[in-house]
């Protein structure tokens, strides 16, 4: 226990402060005058220790306060009210961060609450009956330079509410791994991502995470058809987006550029009712291929190679499938990669803005 509570102040003490902006500070510190519990925003791409520790330091409290912290707790030595009691030596400010496995915490935050303590809330999604909270938006400038922040929190909240989940972070850190997959991945491979950045979840609840967000038509499945076998394999399934600017703010806009066309092109397709599957020829992976209605059969290809060679490669092996579809090879720059598109007629070699723009 006492290697726990020595892990959890250093945790806190070693928490960067990069405030720049002395106006929130001195608004958020205000708050600790109301009797409130105050909530820290799980905004993504927010610091929210930082802001905690910020108000701590302001208000000369450092020595009188307590922090728990579930993702340092690894080994979830604390999972009840009565052992969180005991680790707590009746200081004024409560610092409770990610508690969604201790049982009946809401319990323990309402009996301090009502003592007159102090309590801040992060990256939880508890709400304590009878008692007025206020939410902190760790850095409001986030929210005017990336307005897609809005709807991202929205959006999360609206199926973290619907759904009645228990665990806003985890559904947040779910659907950050697929906004991150480019590859065709499977349910078991998701969850070895989330469990080795520290969330526990089981396969089970991972499943129904995914539905939830399926169902919010946030996201769509597609699978691959393999030629060789002439079937639809449905184990793995590559994730995209109906929003490209939706799925870049849930990364913290570090989506690389060949994930944002391939998002565009489906957003493209998807908008034109296209039936839409990525495929497979033997060992090359094609991006899409798609029907509509009418019946028009399109075979697309995004090339993220820069070498003219590969791409000739690419463009080669698209012009040797037999089927009579109309096959574009889609490239950042014509020029760059020093190909002539008349050569591989039928074939269409396109730069990807152009493809967009002429197809809406």
């Amino acid at each position: 226990m006492n290697k726990l509570i020595q892990n959890l102040e250093n945790h806190f003490n070693n928490a960067e402060i990069v405030i720049s902006d002395k106006a929130i500070l001195k608004k958020i510190v205000s708050h600790l005058n109301k009797k409130w519990i105050i909530i820290v925003s799980w905004l993504i791409g927010s610091n929210k220790l930082w802001v905690v520790k910020g108000m701590i330091l302001k208000t000369k409290m450092d020595s009188n306060f307590f922090y728990y912290n579930g993702e340092v707790d690894i080994t979830h030595s604390i999972t009840s009210q009565k052992e969180l009691s005991k680790i707590y030596e009746s200081q004024k400010i409560i610092i409770l961060e990610d508690i969604s496995h201790i049982d009946k915490a809401e319990d323990f935050i309402h009996s301090e609450f009502k003592k007159w303590n102090k309590i801040i809330l992060i990256g939880n999604a508890l709400h304590i009956k009878w008692v007025k909270e206020i939410e902190i938006l760790p850095d409001s400038h986030s929210y005017q330079n990336n307005p897609d922040l809005f709807a991202h929190k929205i959006i999360t909240q609206d199926i973290y509410i619907k759904q009645k989940l228990k665990n806003f972070p985890l559904l947040d850190h779910t659907l950050k791994v697929i906004a991150q997959s480019h590859e065709l991945i499977s349910v078991r491979e998701i969850h070895k991502i989330l469990t080795k950045q520290g969330s526990k979840i089981s396969q089970i609840t991972l499943i129904e995470y995914i539905n939830y967000i399926l169902d919010s038509k946030l996201i769509k499945k597609i699978f691959r058809y393999d030629l060789k076998t002439n079937k639809i394999s449905t184990w793995k399934a590559k994730y995209l987006f109906t929003d490209t600017f939706l799925r870049n703010s849930i990364v913290s806009n570090q989506l690389s550029q060949n994930i944002i066309n391939e998002n565009n092109i489906f957003q493209l397709l998807e908008r034109q009712w296209y039936k839409i599957l990525t495929w497979k020829n033997w060992t090359f992976d094609f991006s899409f291929i798609t029907t509509n209605k009418k019946r028009d059969n399109v075979i697309i290809h995004v090339s993220d190679n820069i070498e003219k060679n590969e791409v000739k490669k690419e463009a080669k092996k698209l012009l040797k499938i037999p089927w009579d579809y109309t096959k574009y090879l889609l490239v950042d720059s014509i020029k760059e990669v020093w190909i002539r598109p008349s050569t591989y007629l039928p074939l269409q070699i396109m730069e990807i803005e152009e493809f967009l723009k002429t197809k809406k």
